[in-house]
This record gives C-alpha cells, sequence and structure tokens, in this order.
C-alpha cells in the first residue's frame, strides 16, 4: 500500500516513530484503513455535518501538544488550501503528514472566538509542513479574516499519531 504513492501509511510511520525516529511511544487515532476510507464519500459528508468528532479530537490534540508530546496529522493537503473535498480519489493522491503545532482558535460567523462546537465556522491552528523553513512554519489561516472553513478542516482530516 505504501507503493501506492509517496504518503508513509500509518502503521509505516508509526513503526518510523519508533525504530528510526527513536521515539519510546508512537500510537495511531483514527488511522486504520476502513477509518480513513470512510472518511469521503457521501456518508462522510452527512457525518461531518451532523457531527463534531473532529473538532472533539482536535481539542484532544490541542491538549496533547500543549502536554509537550509531538502529534503528526495526516490530512490531505486540500485542507492547507482551505478546500472542502470528499472525493476518494483523495485518499491516495492527496494524503500528507503534518506536524500540529499549537495555537488553536475556534471562531463563529463572526469572527468572534469561541467555545461551543455547534457554532464553530472557522478554525485556526498552526502546523508543520515539509518543504517549508521550519521557522516559518505554516499557520492555518488561509482565509485571512477569519481563518480555515470548518468544514475543509472536517473533509481533510483523517486522524493523527501521538509520539513521545
Amino acid at each position: 500500500m505504501d507503493m501506492l504513492k509517496a504518503v508513509n501509511w500509518p502503521d509505516m510511520l508509526t513503526r518510523m516513530c519508533k525504530e528510526v525516529a527513536g521515539f519510546t511511544s508512537a500510537e495511531s487515532f483514527g488511522l486504520n484503513l476502513l477509518s480513513i476510507k470512510d472518511k469521503k464519500g457521501l456518508e462522510a459528508k452527512l457525518h461531518d455535518y451532523v457531527s463534531d468528532s473532529d473538532l472533539d479530537e482536535l481539542k484532544v490534540i490541542d491538549k496533547k501538544y500543549n502536554a509537550g508530546h509531538t502529534i503528526l496529522m495526516m490530512i490531505d493537503s486540500n485542507m492547507i488550501y482551505d478546500k472542502i473535498s470528499y472525493n476518494p480519489i483523495d485518499i491516495t493522491k492527496n494524503s500528507h503528514w503534518v506536524v500540529y503545532e499549537g495555537g488553536l482558535q475556534l471562531f463563529d460567523d463572526t469572527g468572534n472566538l469561541i467555545s461551543n462546537l455547534r457554532s464553530v465556522k472557522y478554525i485556526k491552528f498552526k502546523i508543520y509542513t515539509w518543504g517549508e523553513d521550519i521557522k516559518n512554519s505554516r499557520l492555518i489561516k488561509l482565509n485571512i479574516n477569519k481563518g480555515l472553513i470548518v468544514e475543509s478542516f472536517k473533509s481533510n482530516y483523517y486522524g493523527y499519531i501521538e509520539v513521545c
């Protein structure tokens, strides 16, 4: 499976974090092949419309990051460009690993900071993506005034690996 595209699939990357990078612990969340496949298509779009489970997970990721853990997020690169995508082809075409770097902020449709997940319309957080200078890691804030559209996050987020 890893040979299909340049992306390293979760099992391989989890192993590499321990065997190559020397982390003592590496655990994946939401990244089995069935759950990755289920993130695309009509059912996924319906799930994302009625559920905020991805936002709940993002808050967990932020807490773990703030506790000193390293978080690797598997996303579609469409997220970086604030593009909503439920196309199943993107799983093998656009899958990408980024490092979560904190700074989570949730906004309503008028740009006010909020904590109620049902009212979130825009999200901001920092990531590091390969190919950029680590000193200039990318702040997900492509819609300059408001942030990343919540549907863009939900439709392009697969899960994460926590390493320490």
